[in-house]
Order: structure tokens, then sequence, then C-alpha cells
């Protein structure tokens, strides 16, 4: 499979070099996620994610949706 890029709105870095998404970056990637069909290992090596962290944006609640 193919990965599906998300359109990220800035280019933002923290201090240590981290890349920083949005509360909508990671709503999309977690409804990307949803239909994919893949487990969160399998979908965040797919994406490029850090697997730790894709656990954490998909376990908070409603899957990461933007309220």
């Amino acid at each position: 499979m193919e990965a599906i890029e998300v359109e990220v709105q800035n280019n933002k870095h923290d201090g240590r070099g981290r890349q920083l998404r949005s509360a909508e970056e990671w709503a999309q990637l977690a409804a990307i996620y949803r239909e994919s069909g893949l487990t969160q290992k399998a979908f965040a090596k797919r994406e490029g994610l850090k697997y730790a962290t894709c656990v954490a944006w998909l376990g908070r609640p409603g899957g990461a949706r933007v309220r």
C-alpha cells in the first residue's frame, strides 16, 4: 500500500527538531487510519509517523477528533 499524504499547513518544528502537527491534522490522519483497515503499527510505518506518537494521538477520546 502507498502512503497517503496529508497536507501539512505549517512546517513547524520544536526545539528538538520534531515536526509539529495541529489537532486538525491529527484528526485527518485519524480518519484516514480508521478507513485504512491497518493496525496502528502498520499505519504509522506507512505514513512515516513514530509509532508511540501515533498510538498516543489515536488513543485520545474520539480518536483525535477535534471538538
